[in-house]
């Protein structure tokens, strides 16, 4: 390729670039971190100077797609190129100004490119500017944390795979392919060639399962005189050396370990004691779940509704009653919030805090400590203002960024921060992942320290120690062995 790099690559990025930047369709597997934006961006490059496309069309969780414009192009865009694109950021506001934006881009003569979310593929409007866009440009088709097209029953799944609107390359993008079961690359690479399971005689979803899953019915638990019901459930899988040949055949898999010189990760924890206002309430709870264990009316499902229970008392809280999910704070004091704030008194450079629920980032941020040093993200905080808080922590502007690890754990690339503190853990092994590679990646200089929080004698530690071993939580809970986690 006579091709001239803004920015130099990595040599895993090079050979990805030379052998694979011009194929049709390709899949970059690769663990977060490892820089899978930088060949995309170079191919699309290409594939305009060469008069292969005059289109991007990127589709990202939502704030990710940002990012491509604002952090990753003009890093490593050249500037031969960028001075003939025109870029527009999808966001749900429809403003004139917007609309605007929109058109400038739909009808630049040059590469046009189109950011836009999984989320804003669901609206009438997001829906049109999406499809109208790939009609009318020759495009670079990307789906960035593909696997968020994971589920064939998703809406977006539904949209992006049933659409016959085609694009002659495309590419999907994931550090994680298969969080949850093997089962998650069927529609991965479906998008990639909608045709490649027909060899195998695999027409759909379920047969994809067959193929690959061996399962058998298990019968549900059922109140006493209650009809008896049964579930298919996969009990291991086969055939994985031909689904992981597919897989190779369309892309590549690549670990930080394998093409980063990167300093490794160290983990530390920090033990605090409940207040006897929690403890009695923990003990009462797990009282009534050794009777409901003993009675044997505690389903899987419902050990990780009480796992959640528990994770709120040892965080200093709880619904008001069975039929009010209103918060209330458990009297006697929050030693976590004190020992959050002691050990962030003793870092001098900027921190990551993480946690699970809403009502931790309202406690954290409400602090004095944190509250004029912090910007926070989760759920709450969408669109210009996610990415503004966002700008702010990664110009150095706050010390501290609280967030919830399902909201930006994917995407972003946060090496500003040195620390990162797990205030609480989530159940979902990904996104545990996922948020400690948001400071462990490319342009990281130093060893990362992550610090978990933990009461003692308490839930916190199986779940931390699963979490560190990779384990997801969902997999290992049924209603028999909540005892020992508790």
């Amino acid at each position: 390729m006579t091709y001239l790099y803004k920015t130099k690559p990595f040599n895993h990025q090079h050979e990805e670039f030379t052998r694979h930047g011009a194929d049709p369709a390709r899949g970059l597997f690769w663990e977060p971190g490892t820089g899978k934006t930088k060949p995309i961006l170079d191919s699309a490059a290409y594939l305009f100077e060469e008069k292969e496309i005059n289109g991007l069309m990127v589709i990202a969780p939502n704030g990710v797609h940002r990012n491509w414009v604002s952090d990753e192009m003009p890093i490593h865009l050249p500037d031969r190129v960028a001075e003939r694109t025109r870029a527009h950021v999808w966001y749900s506001n429809n403003t004139k100004a917007h609309q605007q934006s929109l058109s400038r881009v739909l009808n630049h003569d040059g590469l046009a490119m189109l950011m836009m979310s999984y989320n804003s593929i669901l609206t009438a409007s997001g829906q049109a500017a999406w499809k109208t866009f790939l009609k009318q440009r020759r495009c670079l088709y990307v789906l960035d944390e593909s696997h968020r097209i994971k589920n064939p029953n998703a809406k977006w799944s539904k949209r992006i795979l049933g659409s016959k609107v085609a694009a002659p390359y495309k590419r999907v993008l994931t550090g994680t392919p298969a969080p949850n079961s093997p089962f998650d690359l069927y529609n991965q690479l479906r998008f990639l060639d909608p045709d490649v399971w027909k060899p195998f005689g695999i027409q759909n979803f379920a047969a994809f399962k067959t193929y690959f899953g061996i399962w058998e019915q298990r019968q549900l638990r059922q109140a006493e005189g209650g009809r008896t019901r049964f579930f298919p459930y996969c009990v291991a899988y086969k055939n994985l050396n031909i689904l992981y040949e597919v897989m190779h055949r369309y892309g590549a898999r690549i670990t930080k370990e394998e093409v980063l010189d990167l300093l490794p990760k160290t983990y530390s924890k920090r033990y605090f004691k409940l207040t006897p206002q929690q403890k009695r309430m923990y003990e009462q709870l797990r009282n009534d779940c050794v009777i409901e264990t003993t009675a044997g009316e505690l389903t899987a499902l419902l050990a990780l509704v009480r796992l959640l229970r528990f994770q709120q008392i040892v965080c200093g809280y709880l619904p008001s009653s069975d039929d009010d999910d209103t918060l209330t704070d458990i009297p006697g004091g929050n030693p976590r919030l004190d020992l959050l704030v002691e050990t962030c008194e003793d870092i001098p450079h900027q921190v990551i805090i993480w946690a699970r629920f809403q009502r931790d980032i309202d406690l954290i941020t409400n602090h004095e400590f944190f509250k004029n040093n912090c910007v926070w993200v989760d759920g709450r905080v969408t669109g210009k203002h996610r990415d503004s808080a966002l700008d702010y922590f990664k110009a150095g502007d706050a010390q501290f960024l609280i967030a919830n690890p399902s909201t930006i754990g994917e995407g972003h690339t946060l090496v500003c921060a040195k620390t990162a503190i797990y205030y609480s853990n989530s159940f979902n092994l990904k996104d545990r992942i996922q948020s400690e590679d948001r400071m462990h990646r490319s342009g990281q200089d130093v060893k990362v320290h992550y610090i978990d929080l933990i009461a003692e004698d308490t839930v916190d530690i199986r779940i931390i120690t699963s979490l560190r071993n990779k384990l997801e939580i969902a997999n290992l809970i049924t209603g028999d062995n909540i005892i020992d986690w508790i």
